[in-house]
């Protein structure tokens, strides 16, 4: 067994003799990591693979560019390519790595917060009652059946900027008023590099 720890994450390897039904050995671990999660921290998670040929790609492609974002070309790679790549006859799956995912950053102001008597849990919770994606019902036609679905996501930043954290007699408080909201990117913790610049890379396995 020997084990390698990065940011973020750790690898655990177990190898085992020629002929061993590892099918059986993978059943057994998973039994003794399901023990073990309960002893880690919250939100960790932990999954168990055979390592099998079809684990590692059998082509692999990098996208660079002098020009576009590595937000383009994520989003480039992650809806356009892979679903082209998968549709194509014995390709398993396709794996998008490197570049960066857009994300909206909200960075509370506790004074103000302090200032109009509001808490962050007040916060969070105008965030997530203002940003739904649920199923509110079904519709059949034709023998057909749809699901219907009720959409209040926040799509820009103005929309995020005017969600309504407080109502009364003084007034309405905006989150724009309490928090500096900003367009970024999510936090990334893996590097993915070709010819010395930053990529894209996109794996296909079979």
């Amino acid at each position: 067994i020997h084990s390698t720890s990065r940011r973020g994450s750790a690898e655990i390897i177990a190898d085992f003799p020629w002929g061993t039904d590892t099918l059986q050995k993978q059943l057994q671990i998973e039994s003794a990591v399901s023990k073990a999660l309960t002893q880690t921290p919250p939100c960790t998670a932990l999954d168990v693979e055979r390592m099998e040929t079809s684990l590692y790609p059998v082509a692999a492609f990098s996208l660079t560019s002098n020009s576009e974002s590595p937000v383009a070309l994520r989003n480039l790679a992650e809806y356009q390519l892979r679903t082209l790549l998968s549709s194509i006859p014995g390709v398993a799956r396709v794996d998008v790595q490197g570049g960066e995912t857009a994300e909206f950053h909200v960075e509370v102001v506790p004074a103000k917060l302090q200032q109009l008597r509001l808490g962050l849990d007040d916060v969070v919770k105008a965030l997530a009652a203002q940003n739904l994606l649920q199923s509110v019902g079904r519709l059949r036609d034709h023998s057909q059946l749809y699901l219907v679905v009720a959409n209040s996501q926040l799509q820009t930043l103005d929309d995020i900027k005017r969600v309504i954290v407080k109502t009364g007699n003084d007034g309405v408080v905006h989150l724009d008023q309490v928090a500096n909201v900003m367009l970024s990117t999510a936090p990334n913790w893996v590097s993915v590099r070709a010819d010395g610049q930053p990529a894209v890379s996109i794996n296909i396995f079979q």
